[in-house]
């Protein structure tokens, strides 16, 4: 999805009716002061909904409207439409080109349109719900372990702590590689690789099955998003939404049950009468015994390996799982984390993608996602109102697999994000 046009008239500054066109890549506008590049930009902002004047800098949305000079008349309303490159059908709607349009007259009346057909606010925000989003680093990892958790593999299970290598389709090769060479040539548990986010391990998890199968996965456990099936799959490197994340997640709390995040679950009059109750989407995507082993998996993050702050920082004695995950030069910061009774996951970046951290130890998501996801959860538990419990996993009944995988495991253990940051 990408912009491929503004139109304008009658906005602010721009009497006249004006078109920019843009293509898929970098565009930049560029003038002296006071031409009219922020005007474009709040051209943006408003027909999107903005409803507060304020934020396109005016004193009441009426002053978005042209307001003449010595030489031109006022205009009477302002118009602005864009439109959307949907090819990739990130926008749920059944079209490759999506306009949106907003008109506001002098009179206060205004309308909004999609394609030309007149809709509501609501309807233009329900369209761009879910639409920020973002690398998600090594938080696409769980995902991958599921798949050999799925087909009888353990916690506890060892494999050796090699570089893996892919045969790409032109023929060459490719080799991710590790921030550190932290138990390299040994024998080490699938818990140790996933706790320490080790991307030999990943590698060697890839191998067994295909990339396609985590993109199947992934979109069986709610993950609409687009996922390249690509070697590097497991980097994260894919842009996925946080409500989509921790839909996924949540499953593995749940015994292996998706139940779609809702906003609203029963809308009532001012009498108490109920006029529409909403119920989620579920159905179960995993069995109860991998969902165990993969909270078991998380919780192993949280007690031995990125997450270990939670525990020694912010003081969390209840069993809880999570996966840290940290992106390209240090943009984003992930930690979706999940407790017997509740699942949350919080993003950290800034809204241009150039800015970021100069270091991994301050732009990592167990320095910049976790902190706020432990703040939150205290909160939580300390407000009794909500009296959420401190339970423990339920282990069901036909889980043989070990999972404690010995003092040898702890060895090394780091609260710090190896290498899910390195994409090349």
């Amino acid at each position: 999805m990408y912009l491929k046009s503004i139109e304008i008239q009658g906005f602010k500054s721009f009497a006249n009716k004006i078109l920019f066109e843009f293509h898929n890549g970098i565009t930049g506008i560029v003038g002296p002061n006071g031409s009219g590049k922020s005007n474009v930009a709040d051209a943006v902002r408003w027909v999107l909904g903005e409803q507060r004047a304020k934020q396109l800098r005016g004193g009441s949305m009426q002053d978005v409207i042209f307001a003449g000079t010595e030489l031109r008349k006022p205009q009477g309303f302002a118009y602005v439409a864009i439109t959307l490159d949907n090819s990739d059908h990130q926008l749920a709607i059944d079209y490759d080109e999506v306009t949106v349009s907003r008109r506001l007259y002098r009179s206060g009346e205004s309308e909004y349109k999609i394609n030309g057909s007149t809709c509501r606010l609501k309807d233009i925000s329900e369209l761009f719900y879910d639409t920020g989003k973002r690398q998600i680093g090594s938080t696409i990892k769980p995902i991958l372990y599921t798949l050999a958790m799925q087909e009888g593999l353990g916690p506890c299970d060892q494999v050796l702590n090699v570089q893996q290598t892919f045969v790409l389709p032109d023929g060459t090769t490719w080799t991710p590689r590790n921030s550190t060479d932290k138990r390299e040539g040994e024998m080490v548990t699938l818990k140790w690789g996933l706790a320490n986010s080790v991307n030999n391990i990943s590698g060697w998890v890839l191998k067994q099955f295909t990339p396609e199968a985590v993109v199947q996965m992934a979109h069986r456990m709610g993950i609409t998003s687009y996922i390249d099936p690509v070697p590097a799959i497991f980097l994260g490197s894919s842009e996925v939404s946080v409500k989509e994340m921790v839909g996924a997640f949540s499953i593995y709390a749940n015994k292996g049950v998706y139940n779609a995040p809702m906003m609203v679950t029963k809308i009532e009059d001012k009498y108490g009468n109920v006029l529409a109750n909403f119920y989620p989407e579920s159905r179960e995507v995993i069995t109860e015994n991998t969902a165990f082993l993969m909270a078991n998996l998380l919780q192993g993050v949280v007690d031995e390996g990125t997450g270990r702050r939670l525990r020694f920082r912010y003081g969390f004695k209840n069993q809880i799982g999570g996966k840290t995950g940290t992106t390209q030069n240090h943009s984003d910061g992930w930690f979706i984390g999940i407790t017997p009774d509740l699942a949350g996951g919080v993003w950290v970046g800034a809204e241009d993608r150039s800015i970021h951290f100069q270091n991994l130890a301050n732009g990592q998501g167990a320095s910049m996602a976790l902190p706020i996801w432990a703040l939150f959860m205290q909160k939580v538990y300390a407000d009794k109102s909500l009296a959420v419990p401190q339970s423990d996993f339920q282990k069901p009944n036909g889980v043989n697999h070990v999972l404690d995988c010995g003092d040898a495991d702890r060895e090394g253990m780091t609260d710090y994000d190896s290498s899910d940051e390195i994409f090349d």
